[in-house]
């Protein structure tokens, strides 16, 4: 990992604790649009660079063609072939300058590449870590409803982003919910067993204390959406779920 980027990252672990991967993907990007900006910055400087250069050997050529010309006439006297001379070797320095400079432009160009290929790269790889592996959500979770304080246990299963699952919560309703997973981002429909499809369930999936976390609403099935809340769900650990053994029905 870059290094100016790693001593970022370990200012984040002594503010915040740990870096979840959330944290390190925010920083990679903002790494990401610095480099940016910097990149658009360079690439501003190397095209005055590139100007200069072109007119720098203009001046060059317009000067050695008047050299010639003046070589050419035998009557041209000695001090003015002198000082033309003289202009051509200025002409001549301040492009070999203007070369140099351009060249020096174009490894800073190189360099600011080089790095963005990098952060694109550390991105892309994060990116893959934070895609949630079905291991993660397969199993019971404890859930709770607010504001009505329903509580109960969900158990989720996913395959790629599709989520299924069942639950039975506070007062013995029971049913199943199925929705998706993406870039932690999950929805829900809930369909209960006694009155069919009454809610959705939009949240976010916390990797780092996994928990589940969001706003639901309730729909009625005549066209309009009444009432909601917030709702969170917490993953039972692996002791947790041995103490449900038999696994109760749901």
């Amino acid at each position: 990992m870059l290094r100016y980027l790693q001593v970022a990252l370990s200012l984040i672990a002594m503010v915040t604790g740990p870096a979840s991967a959330q944290t390190l993907l925010e920083a990679l990007e903002a790494s990401q649009r610095v480099e940016i900006r910097l990149f658009d910055g360079e690439l501003e400087r190397y095209d005055r660079a590139r100007l200069g250069e072109r007119e720098a050997h203009d001046t060059l050529r317009t000067r050695a063609d008047l050299l010639d010309r003046a070589l050419r006439r035998r009557n041209t006297g000695l001090d003015q072939l002198a000082e033309l001379e003289s202009a051509v070797t200025v002409a001549r320095e301040t492009a070999y300058a203007a070369s140099r400079e351009l060249a020096a432009q174009r490894r800073q160009l190189y360099l600011r590449m080089a790095t963005l290929a990098e952060i694109d790269a550390e991105i892309a790889s994060e990116r893959g870590r934070a895609l949630v592996p079905p291991s993660v959500l397969d199993g019971f979770w404890e859930i709770e409803f607010e504001p009505s304080g329903g509580v109960g246990l969900l158990k989720l299963r996913v395959e790629g982003t599709l989520i299924t699952g069942t639950y039975r919560v506070s007062g013995g309703r029971t049913g199943s919910v199925r929705g998706t997973i993406a870039d932690n981002k999950v929805d829900l429909e809930r369909i209960d067993n006694a009155n069919g499809f009454d809610s959705v369930l939009k949240g976010e999936f916390n990797p780092a204390n996994r928990q589940i976390k969001g706003g639901w609403t309730a729909v009625d099935l005549s066209g309009g959406r009444l009432g909601g809340g917030t709702w969170k769900a917490r993953k039972l650990s692996p002791a947790e779920e041995q103490r449900l053994q038999p696994e109760p029905e749901l």
